[in-house]
């Protein structure tokens, strides 16, 4: 049974410990992944202010009356401030700035100019950043957040298996991306964590291209990176199929591939960085003469956000955490031919990675 309240109450302990660790008078968040890993309420940015704030001893959120009901129904567990359309919402932030005598706030680094003057007007003497602390906070994962990204990769999945049964030969990438999430939201998925990548022939060299109307001919390479939401979290999944036949050079970059990915992922262990499960990726396939064609770092963190902290480059030697979420995805992408990218999420349980997902990894035919 998710407990998502106490959950919610124990990471806003947390960051009221933090705020009197530093020394500060308060956080102030507007809806964002942050605001939704410190509130769960799951929220889109808006021209209404809504917003959070967190003291020492208080949380409070500003919000428009129009959506008290739906924060009641959150596992919020502060105090909500409401205005009314036609009032100035910035009477009630700084209420709370007056009454908890804030001069030192914590922000994120995305904070409009506006506000930094507004909120200097309230008496604000000092910023300070908030982003690393939940950059730190967020990497490693909780039962309740492991549980709501496993759930959130097999609905897509499943969602996935579905949109391949009607792959039909002078379809377009588009029509597939959109077959696939509306089996998104037939999956009771929320929505979608991006919008997916669907690549057919010489566009899956391609590793972020985006759905066109190209159409599906025999030979082509499939390449479909998806992912949906559920409970705020989010699933990231990349599989690469071909369509009626195969060319040669692609069933050999697919088994490199394949072989570089699942090499990566079984061979973490307890002391692995960062860093060192890319080269093992990058190693394999270097030494098959396709290194120049795999252009980008073998994985990210996952979690409220599709692409978060850690991220598995050359650059990162921090050991991995244990109940760290990450994906591990290489690719070798042939300008003006094809690509191939294999993409499982996993989570680090202290000894070893625990893949989420359940899709064959096989080259398949469709």
């Amino acid at each position: 049974m998710v407990d998502f309240e106490n959950e919610i109450k124990s990471r806003i302990k947390l960051l009221q410990r933090w705020v009197s660790k530093e020394n500060i008078g308060g956080i102030y968040l507007t809806p964002g992944d942050n605001f939704y890993y410190s509130s769960g309420f799951n929220a889109d940015s808006m021209e209404r202010l809504l917003a959070v704030i967190i003291t020492a001893e208080r949380s409070v959120m500003v919000s428009p009356l129009m959506l008290e009901d739906q924060i009641r129904g959150t596992p919020w567990p502060g105090e909500i401030v409401t205005w009314k359309d036609g009032e100035d919402p910035y009477k009630c932030v700084l209420e709370v700035f007056t009454r908890e005598h804030i001069e030192t706030l914590a922000v994120e680094n995305r904070i409009g100019y506006s506000d930094v003057l507004r909120f200097k007007k309230m008496g604000v003497k000092k910023f300070k950043f908030s982003d690393s602390l939940f950059n730190s906070l967020r990497i490693t994962k909780t039962n309740n957040e492991i549980e709501f990204i496993s759930m959130a990769i097999r609905l897509s999945e499943a969602s996935y298996v579905k949109a391949l049964e009607e792959v039909h030969k002078g379809m377009t990438e588009v029509e597939l991306a959109g077959i696939l999430e509306y089996k998104f939201k037939l999956n009771s998925l929320q929505s979608v964590a991006f919008e997916s990548i669907v690549a057919f022939g010489e566009n899956a060299a391609i590793p972020h291209h985006v759905p066109s109307g190209r159409k599906l001919r025999s030979g082509d390479l499939i390449l479909v990176d998806f992912g949906g939401k559920y409970m705020g979290y989010s699933s990231d999944t990349t599989r690469t199929c071909a369509y009626d036949k195969i060319q040669p050079e692609m069933k050999t970059i697919y088994e490199i591939v394949k072989d570089a990915q699942e090499s990566a992922l079984h061979g973490i262990r307890r002391d692995s960085t960062y860093a060192s499960i890319d080269k093992t990726a990058r190693d394999i396939i270097t030494k098959s003469g396709y290194g120049k064609h795999f252009t980008h770092r073998v994985g990210h963190g996952l979690g409220i956000a599709v692409h978060e902290e850690p991220y598995l480059n050359f650059l990162n030697k921090q050991v991995i955490q244990k109940n760290a979420v990450f994906t591990i995805e290489p690719g070798i992408y042939l300008k003006g031919k094809g690509g191939v990218r294999i993409e499982d999420t996993v989570s680090f349980n202290g000894e070893r990675a625990i893949p989420f997902n359940k899709l064959s990894k096989e080259l398949a035919t469709i």
